[in-house]
């Protein structure tokens, strides 16, 4: 009988000890946020700097809980591996270009690991896989920036209030700007720098108004810029001014040449030129010369047209003035 109470004894210690560590272990993996009724998957992130993370913080994806961290494993001085357990219903959606970040719940919570979705298609997570990361702004260097802005700001201050005090006591600079006619020349001044700028703004239009014209080809400039068949000819002519230039210098030299053969005769050579410029008597005998010659010219015209009028003759200039018109109207 005492063995049969004995035996029953260490059973039911036995059952309460098993009772009691299930329990123990639904408790762990329930505070763990372990899926214990459900199937999971590893995954892996490795991170520079956890910034403070522990095994057992949560897990999130596009703000979902999505696991929490099983295990952190440092790999060498500059990587620290993160494992993951990730809900395997969740699977689906996570892609292998998703990127995951250290963060903050909250300002000043613990800390949880958010996983980001790819930008671009890719194929789904499995298991063991190893996820992109990326460093996301922390609370402590948030708080830094802000301490750092904060001293900048102090000193920015105290100098704001050194110069304002500077100014106060600066009675020269208060009355140049109770002046009115310092006001007045600096409106003037003003005026003026504005219709400068305009005109300035005015020529800057032309003139890209004239770029544009110049690159499309039009006007003599764009002309002469742009279209190579006028390059050529501007070419040839400035080829033909050279030539010109070259034959007029040689002619200077010819004229120049020719000017002193006749200083030289008109003032001791015997040719014709110092005759007609120094001898008077054939100067005279030259001019009767021409008035003989101009007198018989007309003498002869008197002549012709009274052979015109003879009977004689008049039929064959009256002919020959037919064929002459008969000329001129085929011409």
């Amino acid at each position: 009988m005492k063995k049969n109470e004995n035996y029953n004894n260490i059973k039911l210690g036995i059952f309460v000890l098993a009772g009691m560590i299930t329990l123990i272990l639904s408790f762990y993996m329930i505070g763990a946020k372990q899926n214990v009724f459900g199937s999971n998957i590893f995954i892996k992130a490795r991170f520079k700097d956890i910034s403070g993370l522990t095994t057992g913080n949560n897990v999130r994806f596009s703000g979902l809980q999505a696991g929490v961290v099983k295990s952190i494993k440092i790999i060498n001085d500059t990587t620290i591996e993160v494992n993951l357990v990730i809900n395997k219903s969740l699977q689906s959606f996570i892609q292998k270009n998703s990127t995951a970040a250290i963060a903050n719940e909250g300002l000043m919570g613990n800390k949880v690991i958010n996983i980001f979705p790819g930008t671009i298609p890719a194929p789904e997570i499995e298991d063991g896989d190893l996820i992109p990361t990326k460093i996301d702004v922390s609370t402590d260097a948030m708080l830094s920036t802000l301490n750092h802005t904060n001293s900048n700001a102090e000193t920015i201050s105290e100098d704001v209030k050194y110069i304002i005090k500077r100014l106060n006591n600066n009675n020269t600079l208060w009355q140049v700007l109770e002046d009115t006619s310092v006001a007045k020349s600096l409106k003037s001044s003003l005026t003026n720098f504005h219709k400068v700028s305009e005109e300035i703004n005015t020529i800057s239009l032309d003139l890209h108004h004239t770029i544009i014209e110049i690159n499309k080809g039009e006007g003599i400039a764009g002309m002469l810029l742009t279209n190579k068949k006028s390059e050529e000819e501007m070419k040839s002519v400035l080829n033909h001014i050279a030539k010109v230039s070259e034959n007029a210098d040689r002619l200077s030299a010819r004229l120049d040449s020719v000017t002193k053969v006749l200083q030289k005769d008109i003032a001791t050579g015997p040719g014709p030129v110092h005759t007609l410029l120094t001898d008077t008597a054939d100067v005279r005998k030259i001019n009767n010369t021409l008035t003989n010659l101009e007198k018989g010219t007309l003498a002869f015209k008197e002549d012709m047209e009274a052979l015109k009028q003879n009977f004689l003759f008049r039929k064959y200039f009256k002919n020959e003035e037919k064929k002459k018109r008969k000329e001129d109207a085929i011409k």
